[in-house]
């Protein structure tokens, strides 16, 4: 991930994912070289809920 450094990432994770913890989920995020990222929560679990997409619409702008 260190070498994503001008790209535009989102990470998308859920708040009680039972495959990562939230510890995991903001570690993955650090190691994101770009400056160009963003940290999408949700509320769920490893399944995004329906709609999620809708918290993503900034990305196709």
């Amino acid at each position: 991930m260190h070498n994503i450094t001008d790209e535009k990432v989102w990470l998308v994770t859920a708040n009680d994912d039972e495959h990562a913890s939230k510890k995991d989920n903001e570690y993955l995020f650090s190691q994101i070289a770009s400056d160009n990222k963003k940290h999408v929560q949700m509320e769920g679990g490893h399944v995004l809920p329906e709609g999620y997409f809708q918290a993503l619409s900034g990305w196709y702008e």
